[in-house]
């Protein structure tokens, strides 16, 4: 027991913050190996932590949604990253480096999150790298206009489901969407009536039916910008 304690500290502390979730043989100093080591010493592992996707820790791990939650992003696997508390606070503040940022496998993401990740996150971010390559810094506030192109994208995305057909069920059209737009879609579609985009009409007697008015693709910009006002 002894000796098999030294030599788990000799060949695997290294690995105590890795993801234990995969087992590689050829790796140096193999997962596979290390988990063999925890179970001659320690009994039968249970369970493991997925690691942080920047940096592999898994001992305390959160779960960060991408598309943030203040714009309807949802909990699907898909919109989530995991990531050790001090990436998490990171991400959040747009504070990680670009080599932190880019062990992120965005591709694994779903396409809104993607779509948030490289038109949002990643624009705010640019802002914290070019302040301290230029020798100062300056936080970047959470839900600056690096948003805007998000929204813009969620509004074409939901009158796009116009192009076939004049009038669509309120509801069926949320079902319709990817789900991590739902949360945001439902605020959009408000502001959309607001700004008499769409029109809340009765079919035959029935209410929760929107019709699209005709709107000047030029002033999508503008219609972005005012909705992202409201909802943020």
């Amino acid at each position: 027991m002894v000796i098999d304690r030294m030599i788990l500290h000799a060949f695997f502390s290294d690995l105590e913050n890795r993801n234990f979730s995969e087992v590689d043989d050829e790796a140096i100093g193999g997962f596979a190996s290390r988990v063999r080591a925890n179970l001659k010493l320690e009994g039968v592992i249970n369970a493991r932590n997925l690691g942080c996707e920047v940096c592999g820790e898994n001992r305390s791990t959160d779960k960060c949604h991408i598309v943030p939650n203040k714009l309807g992003g949802s909990a699907e696997p898909n919109n989530i990253l995991v990531l050790c508390p001090t990436h998490h606070r990171l991400f959040d503040r747009f504070m990680l480096s670009r080599a932190e940022y880019a062990a992120i496998d965005w591709e694994r993401k779903s396409i809104p999150s993607q779509h948030y990740a490289h038109n949002a996150t990643l624009m705010a971010h640019t802002k914290y790298w070019e302040t301290i390559e230029a020798g100062s810094f300056c936080r970047v506030p959470q839900f600056d206009r690096e948003a805007i192109p998000f929204v813009r994208y969620v509004i074409v995305e939901i009158l796009s489901l116009f192009n076939s057909k004049s009038t669509l069920k309120r509801d069926s059209l949320y079902t319709v969407l990817d789900p991590n737009l739902h949360g945001i879609a439902r605020k959009i579609v408000a502001q959309l009536l607001k700004n008499k985009v769409l029109l809340q009409k009765d079919i035959e007697g029935k209410s929760g039916y929107l019709s699209l008015m005709q709107y000047d693709v030029s002033s999508l910009d503008e219609i972005a910008f005012r909705t992202w006002q409201a909802i943020c």
